[in-house]
């Protein structure tokens, strides 16, 4: 809901006294939180990375980051937990809510890794 709040302020130039009135509208939105707040399950199979610490670290995933976890090949699993619902929300372009990033090599003819 907006909020308007009335500013004024009066100064004196010259002898003579000016009075600012500015009324500014805020308004509150709640935002979604940076991600996943812990990981419930994470299952990896054997595959490329799975035993690099790099990459096998699923709580580095957590909050406002750029890590990842190898899920091995097929069949690695992690499941995350959200403390803020993911809720149906119009504002969302196209229904999109969250996006899980993959490297799947698709675009280089040859390297493609199982399962992409």
């Amino acid at each position: 809901m907006p909020l308007p709040i009335d500013v004024s302020q009066s100064f004196t130039e010259g002898g003579r006294t000016w009075v600012d009135n500015q009324t500014y509208i805020i308004s509150f939105v709640r935002m979604a939180s940076t991600g996943p707040t812990r990981v419930e399950s994470f299952l990896p199979v054997p595959g490329q990375f799975v035993n690099q610490p790099s990459w096998s670290n699923p709580n580095g995933t957590l909050g406002n980051t750029t890590a990842g976890v190898s899920l091995g090949s097929f069949g690695g699993q992690i499941t995350f937990y959200f403390a803020d619902p993911i809720v149906n929300d119009p504002r969302n372009p196209y229904g999109i809510y969250f996006i899980v990033m993959g490297n799947a090599f698709a675009s280089t003819p040859g390297a493609a890794e199982p399962g992409a």
